[in-house]
């Protein structure tokens, strides 16, 4: 009787934690997917500014070339 009341309890225990550890899962699994999210928004804002970056630095490039010529 006392390994039985025991042997429940152990799996009310390791049933209370396997939720636990699954609600764990679920919410990490939520942020990574945040993260990849915000990750991939700053990638692309940062691919933006880089061909900004390089229009520029060629329209400096011509002005100068001119300005030199002139």
């Amino acid at each position: 009787q006392v390994s039985q009341n025991e042997l429940d309890w152990f799996h009310q225990d390791s049933e209370a934690q396997m939720k636990k550890w699954q609600q764990e899962k679920k919410e990490n699994r939520e942020n990574l997917k945040a993260l990849k999210g915000t990750a991939k928004k700053h990638s692309d804002t940062n691919e933006r500014y880089l061909k900004t970056i390089d229009e520029k630095k060629k329209q400096y490039n011509a002005t100068l070339n001119t300005f030199l010529e002139t």
